[in-house]
């Protein structure tokens, strides 16, 4: 009968642990979105506002945390087949390509921003990308 007694003991333990771990995980973000807004309200994160059109309207966010960052298409349309936006950083002479993101159909995607970065550009390319900007700049920002 003790060793029934322990057995019960035991499963209540870990049946207990499991719901903690549930319920923690519960709290998480889940996707790229929960992500990237978890990012932005950690302290000393950057955030750079990309503005398009003649109305300077908010059209992207860049944020990082110091370890991550992510882009968050705001207010682009989803682009034709073939196309593509492209992330440029604009700190040097010469605008370096810090990736392609899509279409605009995923809404949040990772790039990568190095150390420093303080004005950033969003261009329409070819959907593989290219080395210079070709296409339209859609939207511009620098860091505040």
């Amino acid at each position: 009968m003790a060793i029934s007694g322990v057995a019960a003991a035991a499963a209540l333990v870990v049946g207990g642990l499991v719901g903690v771990a549930v319920a923690n995980r519960d709290d998480e973000p889940t996707s790229l979105a929960d992500l990237a807004a978890a990012a932005m309200e950690q302290p000393g994160a950057s955030v750079i506002t990309l503005a398009a059109g003649d109305d300077n309207r908010d059209a992207a966010r860049v944020v990082t945390d110091g370890s991550t960052g992510y882009i968050v298409l705001d207010d682009l349309p989803t682009l034709p087949a073939g196309q593509a936006y492209q992330l440029w950083r604009l700190d040097e002479p010469t605008p370096v390509s810090l990736g392609v993101i899509g279409d605009g159909r995923a809404r949040v995607a990772t790039v990568g921003v190095p150390a420093g970065t303080t004005s950033l550009a969003l261009s329409t390319e070819p959907a593989a990308g290219s080395v210079s900007p070709t296409g339209d700049i859609v939207a511009t920002g620098t860091l505040a």
